[in-house]
């Protein structure tokens, strides 16, 4: 793109580093996940689901269109 291959170290941690943390930061995510609530109200589970759907929709788009690059 600018005429000039990343070095090394650019091509590991965007092949191998940022994955493997990011991969990391969500399954910790969902092991540490309590029901959000307001006050003494939790929040019935369809509307965790919704929010769930939201977030996982737009997460899923980055590694749907590298697979798409690299088929």
């Amino acid at each position: 793109m600018i005429g000039q291959r990343p070095g090394l170290y650019w091509r590991l941690c965007w092949k191998f580093v940022s994955p493997c943390f990011l991969l990391f930061m969500v399954v910790v995510s969902f092991a540490t996940f309590n029901p959000p609530n307001y006050g003494t109200y939790t929040f019935p589970i369809w509307a965790n689901m919704i929010g769930w759907c939201l977030a996982i929709s737009s997460m899923t788009m980055v590694p749907l269109y590298a697979i798409y690059k690299m088929c």
